[in-house]
């Protein structure tokens, strides 16, 4: 049995950086993402793969707070932030960014 970050911080009895419980959202009667259980250890990295159209970016919406949940909670640090507005999650340190397709002058790739 492999162990993740999320299993020795469990042990160790640190709260998830980012932990999701039976998360979902609905749009009328579509199911754009549903029940998504996730946890994320601090430091840890995972990676949200899928095809077009399977949620990932209502996922991130609904984490960031850009979108509310339908069902289930999001917690970050042990804190349940469901119902708290993305510019309050921005100040506990959960953003997201945009994609930018340009660099900027000046910087190298690394730094823009």
């Amino acid at each position: 049995m492999t162990e993740t970050a999320a299993d020795e911080q469990a042990v160790a009895g640190v709260a998830p950086a980012l932990r999701l419980r039976g998360v979902g959202r609905r749009f009328g009667g579509l199911h754009a993402v549903r029940s998504v259980d996730l946890e994320v250890a601090p430091g840890e990295r995972r990676a949200i793969l899928g095809p077009n159209g399977a949620g990932k970016t209502t996922l991130f919406n609904v984490i960031a707070g850009d979108l509310s949940a339908s069902s289930g909670s999001v917690e970050l640090f042990g804190q349940d932030v469901t119902h708290m507005p993305s510019r309050h999650r921005a100040r506990l340190g959960l953003a997201r960014t945009y994609q930018q397709s340009r660099l900027l002058l000046g910087l190298s790739v690394e730094d823009s």
